[in-house]
């Protein structure tokens, strides 16, 4: 990865530092208002979300995880005008977590570079065994 990354690529390693140390209000400020988010692939069964949404459910995720930190690692992107396709990964190994996926992050244009949209294609089986672990633990308490 360059030393000097563009205003779009700087907007989107913004993101990948939010979810990793849960930051919502930084995720308030770099989605736009017309923010939406798309799980795939459609097997998944995850409706599309808006901003409030997505952060909704990054606040979810991130409760169910214990808010540990998680880092990340970006193996490969392809940036365009107005697009980025990132492979990557979140991971925290104190808690055996490691989710790996491509996003594909839609950018507004300007000086103030917002995220309008992100397509994340999914580990489907992490998250088969994520949301299966999580069942098991919320019938546990009861």
């Amino acid at each position: 990865m360059s030393n000097n990354p563009s205003p779009q690529f700087t907007a989107v390693l913004k993101f990948y530092e939010a979810i990793g140390f849960w930051k919502f209000d930084v995720l308030e400020k770099l989605f736009s208002e017309e923010y939406t988010s798309t799980t795939l692939p459609a097997s998944a069964n995850q409706p599309v979300r808006d901003k409030r949404q997505g952060i909704a459910y990054a606040k979810t995720f991130g409760g169910a995880l214990g808010y540990a930190p998680l880092k990340y690692e970006i193996f490969q992107f392809i940036e365009g005008a107005g697009k980025i396709w990132a492979h990557s990964r979140f991971y925290n190994d104190d808690i055996k977590f490691n989710s790996e996926s491509v996003f594909i992050f839609s950018l507004s244009s300007g000086d103030d570079i917002k995220i309008t949209g992100v397509h994340d294609f999914i580990d489907t089986k992490l998250a088969a065994d994520f949301a299966a672990a999580a069942a098991a633990s919320a019938q546990a308490k009861q």
